[in-house]
């Protein structure tokens, strides 16, 4: 299940309820290409992600999410060039036996693609 994961060219990301990563997959390191996969384990999403961007994770979807279980909806990459990618991002909260969001402590999965002229120009910076 791993491999599936690491070999993903979208931004897969585990993270708790306060947005710390917990894991990113070969596909978000390249995108966002600010860390070492050591490293990258307890930073914040938002640090990958514009301010408006930023504040709406942490004010709209994160709560959308644990009322809802997902939350799908827009949002804004910056690459390690500074350049701003829109995004689709979809958070997915896991939820423990007993309906509670586990494991300890509570995470989400985060998928966050790009397509078309987007992906065109993540592409052509990696060049």
């Amino acid at each position: 299940m791993t491999g599936i994961l690491e070999a993903a060219p979208d931004f897969l990301a585990i993270l708790d309820t306060k947005g710390r990563i917990h894991y990113l997959n070969g596909g978000a390191l390249s995108l966002v290409g600010r860390c070492q996969p050591e490293a990258c384990p307890g930073r914040l999403l938002y640090d990958f992600q514009t301010e408006a961007a930023a504040w709406r994770f942490r004010e709209e979807s994160l709560t959308a999410a644990l009322e809802r279980a997902t939350w799908r909806g827009e949002a804004t990459l910056l690459t390690v060039y500074g350049t701003e990618i829109p995004v689709n991002q979809t958070l997915v909260a896991h939820r423990g036996p007993d309906g509670e969001h586990g494991p300890c402590p509570p995470s989400f999965g985060t998928i966050l693609t790009a397509s078309g002229e987007e992906a065109r120009l993540r592409d052509s910076e990696e060049k």
